[in-house]
């Protein structure tokens, strides 16, 4: 079994940092500064909480279909996953600016970023997926899980980021 090496993990995930923490920024500048600062914050910790909540589920359940994901490999997959996520928000942070910021109204300037946000994500979870590559072609169960893990943690982000815009109490 290999050991987690921690250093470089840590050092993976400073792009998905400084991406989530941009995006987030992005999101709140409609609003005010109160708020990009709001969103900078809240941003990362939602992606880097939740990811790092469902991330034993994923280890768990593999095992329990009798194909062990090593904690090393999942560690690893996920903060390459988390930081090419960073990558390819960094990326869209000129364009989300540029929309955010000549918008005609707060609401517009809001969900005309949110698309770019979401490809970012997405960016993520292809990355996640091969990195996974193996463990899921191997049965048509692994990819259930795999799917549907994915798809657990990204509606469990969602439902949190929902509830902080709809005003409701994290």
């Amino acid at each position: 079994m290999k050991t987690i090496d921690w250093r470089s993990a840590i050092r993976t995930l400073l792009p998905g940092l400084a991406g989530t923490l941009a995006a987030g920024g992005v999101l709140g500048l409609p609003f005010g500064p109160r708020q990009v600062v709001h969103l900078a914050l809240l941003f990362p910790a939602i992606i880097f909480g939740v990811t790092l909540f469902c991330a034993p589920s994923l280890c768990i359940a593999s095992s329990l279909l009798g194909n062990a994901l090593e904690p090393a490999r999942a560690v690893s997959a996920l903060s390459d996953a988390v930081a090419s996520a960073g990558h390819a928000l960094l990326g869209l942070l000129p364009v989300g600016l540029f929309l955010a910021t000549t918008s005609a109204s707060r609401t517009e300037g809001f969900f005309v970023v949110v698309p770019l946000v979401l490809t970012g994500i997405v960016v993520g979870l292809v990355r996640l997926a091969v990195a996974l590559r193996p463990l899921w072609q191997q049965r048509l169960a692994m990819q259930a899980l795999v799917l549907g893990w994915t798809g657990m943690t990204v509606t469990m982000g969602l439902l949190i980021f929902g509830r902080y815009l709809s005003g409701g109490v994290l």
